[in-house]
């Protein structure tokens, strides 16, 4: 293994959360539902990588609902707009998090396998970031574990 590649793997990471935030323009609120959830703007970007076949899926999904896939490995992107069901559960999801305490907004690993997935995942809104790494191992006692797997379903579903 290049001993550059951890290093790689962050380089992507911060990138495409600059690419991604070019996108995001922080402007008030957006109705989620007809009813009473109102929300402010946010992005979620997720960075999936790991496992046998050494895949690296990013996805970014704002509070439109707008879609963004790049499989990073073979270079192939992908844009769609998720519909107003699964956008009204990652907004529930998203908003969850929002009320997270501080102390439970960073996620790190506490535990190597050789074998696992590694998420990073980014919520953003306009005066708030949330980042958490988590890995196969740690995802089920995180606090983020819902969030991500929502986000892993949909790069499946969309591939």
């Amino acid at each position: 293994m290049n001993i550059f590649y951890p290093y790689r793997l962050v380089s992507i990471f911060i990138l495409t959360l600059i690419v991604s935030g070019c996108l995001f323009n922080g402007e008030s609120n957006a109705v989620v539902k007809s009813s009473t959830i109102v929300t402010k703007q946010w992005m979620v970007v997720l960075l999936e990588t790991g496992g046998i076949a050494g895949f690296m899926h990013n996805i970014s999904i704002d509070s439109s609902g707008i879609i963004v896939i790049n499989d990073l490995k073979v270079s192939k992107s992908f844009r769609k707009k998720l519909n107003a069901r699964d956008l009204n559960k990652l907004s529930r999801l998203v908003q969850r998090a929002h009320k997270l305490e501080a102390s439970n907004t960073i996620g790190t690993f506490r535990q190597r396998c050789v074998d696992c997935i590694s998420y990073k995942l980014s919520i953003r809104w306009q005066n708030k970031q949330q980042l958490a790494v988590v890995n196969d191992i740690n995802l089920s006692k995180s606090v983020y574990n819902k969030i991500i797997r929502f986000l892993r379903d949909v790069i499946r579903n969309h591939q």
